[in-house]
C-alpha cells in the first residue's frame, strides 16, 4: 500500500465539503485529494443533520480514498481507521482520554468533539470513499446540542493552529490506514477499547421506539453495534438505534 498522504485544496466558504468532493470527477482527481474549507454553511452529519460551525474557529475538510487495498465487503475498517486517527488526535493534543461514540462521533467525556461522515461506493469492483470529518477546535460556544458539544480550546484553554490540527490527523491516519487490511486484527482491538461506554449501561431508543437499558459489548466487523439487553446479545445496524442522553 502507497503512503498516504493528503493533496490540499483550501477554500473560504463552501456548502458542503462532502458536498463538493461529489461533484468532482474521480477519474481524474488524485487519491487523497481533500477540500479544506474555512466555513461550511450546510455541513452534513449522519442522517441529514446539520454540522453548525462558526467562521475559521474549527476545521472541516473532505478528502477523497481510492480504496485498492480493502474489499468492499470490509469497508467498516476505514471508518475505524478514520475514528482512531481523529481520537488520537485529539487525545495527543489535550492529554486526556478521547472516545469514540459509534458510529461517528469522537467524544471527551458526554460531550462530542468531533464528527465523521463517510460516503463509500463501488466504481470498477473498487470501494471509493468521501470522508468528511469535523473538529471542533477554537470555537468557544455551541447551540444546544444533544450530546453536548466541546472544542480542543473549551478542554485545554488553548487556541490551536488548524493546520497542525491536519497535519497531525494526517500523520495519524497514514498509519492506522495501512494496518486496515482485511487480516489486520489490531485495528478492530484498538477501536473496541476505544469505545464510548464499553461495559458501562447506557439509554437507547430504537427506530420502532423500543427503550433499552443496555451494556455496550462492542461492534461486530460489519459495523453493527452489540448491545447485552437483559443477558442476550442484540445486534444494530447504524439507523437502527439511537443513543439516549
Amino acid at each position: 500500500m502507497q503512503p498516504f498522504k493528503l493533496i490540499l485544496k483550501e477554500v473560504d466558504v463552501i456548502d458542503s465539503t462532502n458536498n463538493a468532493l461529489r461533484k468532482l470527477d474521480f477519474d481524474r482527481i488524485p487519491n487523497g485529494y481533500c477540500i479544506v474549507a474555512e466555513y461550511q454553511n450546510a455541513g452534513k452529519g449522519q442522517r441529514g443533520k446539520v454540522w453548525n460551525t462558526q467562521p475559521g474557529q474549527n476545521l472541516t475538510f473532505s478528502f477523497y480514498l481510492q480504496n485498492k487495498n480493502l474489499p468492499p465487503s470490509h469497508q467498516f475498517k476505514l471508518l475505524q481507521s478514520v475514528s482512531l486517527a481523529v481520537k488520537n488526535t485529539a487525545q495527543k493534543l489535550l492529554g486526556k482520554e478521547v472516545r469514540i461514540k459509534w458510529p461517528n462521533d469522537i467524544m471527551v467525556g458526554n460531550k462530542k468533539l468531533a464528527g465523521i461522515l463517510i460516503e463509500n461506493f463501488i466504481q470498477g469492483g473498487t470501494l471509493n470513499s468521501i470522508v468528511g470529518i469535523g473538529i471542533n477546535v477554537n470555537q468557544k460556544t455551541f447551540p444546544r446540542f444533544s450530546p453536548a458539544a466541546t472544542s480542543l480550546f473549551l478542554e485545554s484553554g488553548e487556541n490551536f493552529n488548524t493546520k497542525l490540527v491536519l497535519s497531525l490527523f494526517e500523520h495519524e491516519f497514514a498509519k492506522l490506514y495501512a494496518k486496515s487490511g482485511p487480516d489486520q486484527l489490531d485495528l478492530e482491538k484498538d477501536y473496541r477499547n476505544s469505545l464510548y461506554s464499553l461495559a458501562g449501561m447506557h439509554d437507547f431508543e430504537t427506530k420502532e421506539g423500543e427503550y433499552l437499558v443496555a451494556e455496550v459489548i462492542g461492534v461486530d466487523r460489519f459495523g453493527r453495534l452489540i448491545l447485552n439487553v437483559d443477558g442476550h446479545p442484540r445486534a444494530f445496524l447504524n439507523g437502527q438505534i439511537s443513543w439516549l442522553f
